[in-house]
């Protein structure tokens, strides 16, 4: 009876490789003693496809939002801003940045899920505040450095309230840019919106901050088209306030200070320019009204006033009875499948 044997050897200088030796003469093409050598073991694939993995999906490697946040910190450094000094005709202006939705930001649906929305809109705030505002920053704080040496309390724009509307999905590695700009301000918060919308490449890239232009006219710079509509995904409206220590900061101090809008007594501002940015204002401020703190405080009297049963308790998922009874309900369901499929 013919039989085939597999020997494995090791050779140093030519790495791993197997000796195949037969007796079956059906088998005589082959010669006699193969020699496969591997130059990539089962680890080594293994950690290049999770290198792959990794790269990927960088958004949500531990540590990667922090790193997004930073990056966008360092415009308030003298040597990363722009040539141009923001001033009062770029107060409405949006911050543009751009990503992607990879693998882990894909939901059942097989599109970008809700809740990421909301770390890029961390990462886009951060950039305009950061670049809008680097001037007030440097000045309320004393410096531009992490440590300033001026013994002020820390300053930094606390996120009150956010919403987001979802118009149309992201796909799976799906490009796209997130536009955040100043909707509006009242005597306390500073209302942001942001829009999520489909990269379009043919679509005007100039910088007002880095390649100086003629003034542009906040009517013409806001005036809305169909074409333009049906490019966003999301649009999300931010209500923050500006903070040093417990303190609060009136908006309006952080604008002067930032060079944005001109100090109180000043004869000499264009008063036609500050009643179109009011008229502006008045107009986001509208826009903004779901967002106003007291209709807030309404919607935090629904669970304050309640006092009735619930309906149920749940564990998230995420504890390890939770994982445990996930895990043996779907091995039960397939289970239950399986023996269908063999009755059938």
């Amino acid at each position: 009876m013919n039989s085939i044997s597999y020997e494995s050897e090791m050779n140093r200088s030519h790495g791993s490789y197997h000796i195949i030796k037969t007796d079956n003469p059906e088998l005589k093409p082959w010669p006699s003693h193969i020699r496969v050598q591997f130059s990539l073991d089962i680890w080594s694939i293994f950690i290049i496809l999770l290198s792959l993995f990794l790269f990927i999906n960088r958004k949500h490697i531990p540590g990667i939002w922090h790193l997004r946040l930073l990056n966008g910190f360092r415009y308030t450094l003298k040597v990363s801003r722009p040539p141009v000094e923001p001033s009062t005709e770029h107060i409405f202006q949006p911050i543009v940045t751009e990503s992607s939705a990879p693998l882990l930001e894909i939901d059942f649906n097989l599109h970008k899920t809700n809740s990421s929305y909301f770390a890029d809109l961390d990462v886009s705030r951060t950039h305009l505040v950061c670049t809008l505002f680097a001037k007030g920053i440097e000045k309320m704080r004393g410096g531009t450095g992490a440590y300033t040496g001026a013994n002020v309390p820390a300053l930094g724009l606390a996120l009150g309230a956010v919403s987001c509307n979802f118009r149309k999905e992201i796909l799976p590695h799906q490009e796209y840019e997130v536009w955040s700009k100043i909707l509006s301000w009242d005597n306390k918060w500073v209302y942001i919106v942001t829009h999520f919308v489909k990269k379009d490449k043919e679509m005007d890239r100039s910088s007002s901050l880095r390649s100086p232009s003629e003034k542009q006219d906040f009517a013409t710079a806001t005036s809305e088209t169909a074409e333009s509509a049906d490019r966003i995904f999301a649009t999300a409206l931010s209500r923050c306030v500006w903070k040093m220590g417990r303190k609060t900061v009136a908006p309006d101090d952080m604008f002067r200070a930032a060079g944005l809008l001109p100090a109180a007594d000043d004869e000499a501002a264009d008063k036609e320019m500050l009643q179109l940015i009011e008229d502006t204002r008045q107009k986001g401020l509208r826009r903004a009204n779901g967002l106003v703190h007291e209709n807030q405080k309404a919607l935090e009297a629904e669970f304050c006033s309640y006092n009735g049963k619930i309906l149920d308790f749940h564990e998230d998922g995420t504890g390890m009875v939770g994982v445990l009874n996930t895990l043996l309900q779907l091995a039960h369901l397939r289970a239950r499948m399986f023996q269908r499929l063999m009755k059938a």
